[in-house]
């Protein structure tokens, strides 16, 4: 995904026929009550896309050995926390490469069993 400021990557085995962030939209959205938050998650995407280069501070949400989006302070339309996870790799303001993920359950990302 290319936007004005920053460009996303991702990665893509050879065998499967999504790549990774794309198998994280497709599989949480399955799910009605994701909806909201993943459309929330792709105004920020897009936002920070957009509108200004993607500062660390916007994609290192530290969650043990990975980095994590969205930021903490993203919120649903009816001011819930957003659940899910995306993980990722910061190189620069410019380039974002982005994995997979899931909703988190629990307190601590260790401690949940879908992003563990």
């Amino acid at each position: 995904m290319k936007y004005n400021k920053v460009t996303y990557y991702t990665i893509k085995c050879e065998k499967n026929e999504k790549s990774q962030a794309e198998d994280f939209f497709y599989r949480l959205s399955k799910d009605f009550k994701n909806i909201n938050q993943i459309e929330q998650f792709a105004i920020w995407l897009e936002r920070v896309g957009n509108s200004r280069n993607g500062l660390e501070y916007d994609f290192l949400r530290f969650e043990d050995k990975c980095f994590a989006i969205p930021p903490r302070k993203l919120k649903t339309q009816n001011g819930k926390k957003i659940e899910l996870r995306l993980y990722c790799y910061w190189i620069n303001q410019r380039i974002v490469i982005l994995f997979n993920g899931d909703k988190k359950t629990t307190d601590k990302a260790h401690d949940c069993p879908n992003v563990r």
